[in-house]
């Protein structure tokens, strides 16, 4: 199951850290849907997400279609209202400046359960595993 596959995953890779970058969004910063943040430093991540993406397919799950793009999602719009204040507001000089250069470790994977609902998603861990 996958819990096992990323238990495996885990204990076959270190802990590793990645640094805070731009800030952006999707689809892209004029029409944001998703704020985010990049990061850099994710060649450890890229190579543990194509592990899971080849170890989920070997127990039948369908590969993802889109290219992995490594971020961390900092909120959602869930409106056109006042889109071009908060478009003016991402693009104020300096304001990623808070991001950047942010380093962090990483030392674990996981695994989350998200529920959609009218109020917003639901966020329910599954598993984590430690990274060795």
């Amino acid at each position: 199951n996958i819990t096992s596959i990323i238990d495996q995953t885990s204990r076959a890779n270190s802990c590793f850290n990645l640094c805070l970058s731009e800030l952006g969004a999707f689809p892209k910063l004029k029409y944001p849907r998703v704020i985010w943040v990049g990061i850099t430093g994710e060649g450890p991540l890229i190579k543990i997400s194509e592990e899971l993406e080849k170890q989920a397919l070997s127990i039948g799950l369908p590969p993802e279609i889109r290219a992995f793009n490594s971020h961390i999602t900092l909120g959602r719009v869930r409106s056109g209202l006042n889109r071009e204040a908060l478009v003016e507001k991402l693009n104020l000089p300096g304001k990623a400046a808070c991001f950047k250069n942010t380093e962090f470790k990483v030392s674990a994977i996981t695994l989350f359960k998200s529920t959609l609902t009218p109020a917003g998603p639901i966020y329910e861990v599954i598993s984590t595993s430690p990274l060795k």
